[in-house]
């Protein structure tokens, strides 16, 4: 890998058609600070004082992709509800074409709110409040769904489909994870999928889970989700994943960077510049896997892809308080600034 080559393959990225499927979330990031006792309740009261809204869950993968040139149209199916409206003024600043999102009236538009609490510039606590859907989708708003994959399938470059949703009713599940996988198979098409808890059950896709995520998807044991697995044991699950998909799998292990390996047991070890300073983790995830979905639709190898990945990563760990996106100007930047003398490559 080198400048040349980086430039080559982001320049490929421009123009492609994407389709992004799952659950589109809103998400609040809010500063607050503990002012007095609730006369009604005797309960703490939390004052936010400032807040703000940016993409989350599978909203963020599309804004990285967006960022990273694509031509990108979303599907599924959100709530008739304000956290809508503003989600989907907050993809059109992305220039996504989000017309593909159903609004439905028995679906919340999901958020992950998150509540920093100080006192003057000391941090004192946090807390986390998720709205997710705990009713199933309408059979209209379902068949509908469909009917748009099936179309936007038949005109895309790429098809990533972000599995986010642990909890209640996802949008990939049952009867559309059977038309994605479907798909996959019958297509010579790209498709990229992640997901926490069920990424064994994706077929013909590209996988990128992390190490956690492989080693439950394809051992069925019940680990500790902060385990850190053996290099063997990362080859042995990446291998396997592979060949259950019969696609390659990305094993993203943290600050180890990640394993890439093919149907054939081909594999390559790619490791990244672990940061422990200054770092925010969320949304890193989002721009790996996009720097690597992106990268293998402008034909890169999958060693390739994987170290697009890593600096994909490593852009938007930098990024604090944000879920954060990264760019083609920022991977060169990262390359030049990070890895070219790192040795690593």
């Amino acid at each position: 890998m080198n400048e040349k080559r980086i430039q080559e393959i982001t320049k490929a990225f421009q123009g492609k058609k994407v389709v992004v499927v799952g659950d589109f979330f809103l998400d609040r990031y809010a500063y607050a600070e503990y002012s007095g006792v609730s006369r009604e309740t005797g309960n703490k009261i939390i004052r936010i004082n400032k807040h703000y809204y940016v993409p989350g869950g599978t909203s963020n993968v599309a804004a990285n992709l967006a960022s990273y040139g694509g031509d990108v149209r979303t599907l599924g199916v959100i709530g008739q509800d304000d956290y809508a409206r503003m989600l989907i003024q907050i993809l059109d600043t992305y220039g996504i074409d989000s017309r593909g999102l159903i609004q439905s009236p028995e679906r919340l538009t999901g958020s992950y709110e998150k509540v920093k609490v100080y006192e003057g510039d000391r941090y004192l606590d946090e807390f986390r409040i998720d709205v997710d859907n705990l009713n199933p989708m309408l059979p209209e708003a379902l068949q509908q769904l469909t009917d748009g994959i099936r179309q936007a399938v038949a005109e895309a470059d790429l098809v990533v489909a972000p599995d986010y949703n642990e909890e209640g009713f996802p949008t990939i599940a049952g009867e559309v994870l059977s038309l994605l996988s479907e798909l996959a198979g019958a297509s010579d098409k790209l498709f990229v999928c992640t997901s926490r808890t069920r990424i064994e059950k994706f077929r013909s896709f590209v996988c990128v889970p992390n190490e956690y995520e492989t080693a439950v998807a394809v051992t069925g044991e019940d680990f500790d989700i902060f385990k850190e697995f053996s290099l063997d044991e990362v080859h042995t699950f990446g291998k396997k994943l592979a060949t259950q998909s019969n696609a390659p799998a990305f094993v993203t292990c943290g600050p180890r960077g990640m394993t890439a390996v093919d149907p054939e047991g081909n594999l390559f070890d790619v490791p990244t510049i672990a940061l422990t300073e200054n770092i925010d983790i969320t949304g890193c995830g989002d721009s790996a896997l996009c720097a690597i979905s992106m990268a293998l639709a402008a034909g890169a190898t999958i060693q390739e892809a994987a170290q697009m990945g890593n600096m994909g990563a490593n852009v938007t760990i930098r990024k604090l308080n944000i879920n954060g996106t990264s760019s083609p100007s920022e991977l060169l930047e990262n390359y030049q600034s990070v890895f070219r003398d790192s040795g690593l490559w």
